[in-house]
Parts: C-alpha cells; structure tokens; sequence
C-alpha cells in the first residue's frame, strides 16, 4: 500500500503518468499532474483506499449514502479534469477497474446486494475550478432506511447541501474496505494500463 499512498499523498505520479495529456484548465502541477488548490481531489485528498497509476479509489470526503445504507466510495482520475470526455482510454479503463473493485468492496465488507455507478457533479458547476471528475459508486443495501433499496437515490436540494450530512464509514470499515480493495487490485502485469 506504500506505493499507492504515494500516488496520493505526495502527488508523484509513476513514470507513465508524467507524459499524460494536459488538463482541462491547462495548468499542471508537480511532474505533470493537475494541481488546483480548491479542488477537493487534489487539495484535500481524500483517504486513499487504493490507486492504479492513473486512477484512485477514495473514501468520500462528504459522503452521501451512510454504511448502514450501503455505503459510499469515490473513484477518480489522478490527473485533475472537469468531465470523462478529457479522460485517456487508459484513465477510463483504470477508473473502470476500480469502480468494479469499490462495488466487489463495498459488497463484501458491507453486506451490500446491489450498486448504482453516478457521476453527479451537479453542486460544483457555479466553480468549474473545483470540478475533478469522479464517478461515486453507492451501494444499496436491502435494509436502508435513509435510501431505500429499490428506489433512485434521494439527495438534497443544492441550496441545503451545506446543512446535509450523512454517518461516515468507521475507521474499521475503512480498514476492511482497504484491505479488501488492494486484495482485489490485480498485479500490476495484470492491469489494463500499459506497464512503466
């Protein structure tokens, strides 16, 4: 896991990541990854449960499903961009293969028997700054009370998002879902992006 904290923590890309395409906003940050320092990816870095060279599975730092409803992961690209259409074909496949390992996660420490994959990035548009594109990977669980298993996800209305808050994983739920996610995170001559 010290090498995949490392992709995080120290923004020091592998060395495929460092001839990646530009950003969106055109500004790049230490060896070639985006930086913005309002940005809740890049700026806040969120709690790392596992990364590809191209792409991180993250603990939300706001989650919107609680455990008990099934949990809440974040997938993301390394690289800060606004939209999946500035994406590589190897960021999207690496984001592809860690939203399958989050759901797998989630299943397995949470209990969970279904998922709905959602790029939202709804609440950021009025700060194109702060938009990263992310794809949240809920899970729904038969037992929700808050979201109820069967029906669409209910969030708030963008002007009470500030007051909204929902329970957050526990640190022994994080450590499970850790645990489990760098389990299933294939060997790096098994995964989809090309080797350093």
């Amino acid at each position: 896991l010290v090498g995949s904290e490392m992709c995080i923590r120290d923004r020091t890309p592998p060395r495929s990541m460092r001839t990646s395409p530009k950003p969106l906003n055109g500004r790049s940050g230490r060896n070639g990854v985006a930086d913005d320092k309002d940005c809740p990816y890049c700026a806040s870095r969120p709690e790392l449960l596992t990364c590809t060279p191209r792409a991180m599975l993250c603990v939300p730092i706001r989650p919107h499903v609680s455990p008990q409803d099934g949990g809440h992961l974040v997938v993301a690209p390394l690289r800060h961009v606004r939209s999946r259409l500035a994406l590589s074909e190897e960021e999207m496949a690496e984001i592809d293969q860690l939203s399958r390992i989050a759901a797998s996660a989630l299943s397995a420490v949470l209990d969970v028997s279904w998922f709905n994959f959602q790029e939202n990035g709804n609440w950021g548009l009025d700060n194109p700054e702060q938009q990263h594109m992310h794809l949240h990977v809920y899970g729904r669980s038969q037992s929700a009370v808050a979201q109820p298993f069967g029906e669409a996800l209910r969030f708030p209305a963008r002007a009470d998002v500030g007051s909204w808050s929902v329970e957050h994983l526990t640190h022994g739920q994080v450590a499970g879902l850790r645990s489990e996610a760098e389990r299933l995170r294939p060997p790096p001559s098994q995964r989809t992006s090309s080797a350093d």
